[in-house]
């Protein structure tokens, strides 16, 4: 179950600029990845008659398995989204950056949960690399064969290969 430290009640914001901070469990947020011990949600509200934004910025770190070595390292998040809740909202839209929900004033809820963990899942990479399988600039050094120093094919491209031109003959 995700964390209800979350879900801000709307008459609870005041008027104008506000800010929050809570800290969420990461075990609340149901990442689907090792995670840390908790990330702290710094939430920056701007709130009128007829639209709360919302300016999360969420910090915390992330346990991650590699995927060259299955070593484990940690990872710093440091996400930041808005989302913009508005009473007129005829369609709710969202992309990597912000969103814009309806703003519904009777239910008096304000719920991030989603937003703060997809601000998390989006900062995993792709490809999960111990840092020392990175290079100054954080690009992915090449493999290098323990033996001979010379970069090593995966024996996995050549099986497919194989695979590929027998039924390419059938």
């Amino acid at each position: 179950m995700m964390s209800s430290s979350l879900i801000f009640r709307l008459n609870e914001i005041p008027e104008g600029v506000s800010e929050q901070e809570v800290s969420v469990p990461a075990a609340d947020l149901t990442l689907g990845v090792a995670s840390g011990a908790f990330f702290r949600v710094l939430a920056g509200f701007r709130r009128t008659n007829h639209m709360v934004e919302a300016n999360l910025r969420v910090d915390g770190t992330l346990e991650l398995v590699c995927d060259r070595s299955l070593d484990r390292f940690t990872m710093a998040v440091d996400g930041r989204y808005t989302v913009l809740f508005k009473d007129d909202a005829v369609e709710e839209v969202e992309d990597e950056q912000t969103a814009v929900r309806r703003l519904n004033v009777s239910g008096n809820e304000l719920d991030l949960r989603r937003d703060v963990r997809d601000t998390i899942l989006l900062a995993v990479p792709i490809r999960a690399l111990h840092p020392r399988y990175l290079d100054r600039d954080g690009n992915e050094s090449p493999f290098e064969s323990p033996v001979s120093g010379e970069p090593a094919s995966d024996p996995r491209w050549e099986a497919l290969n194989v695979l590929k031109t027998t039924l390419a003959k059938n």
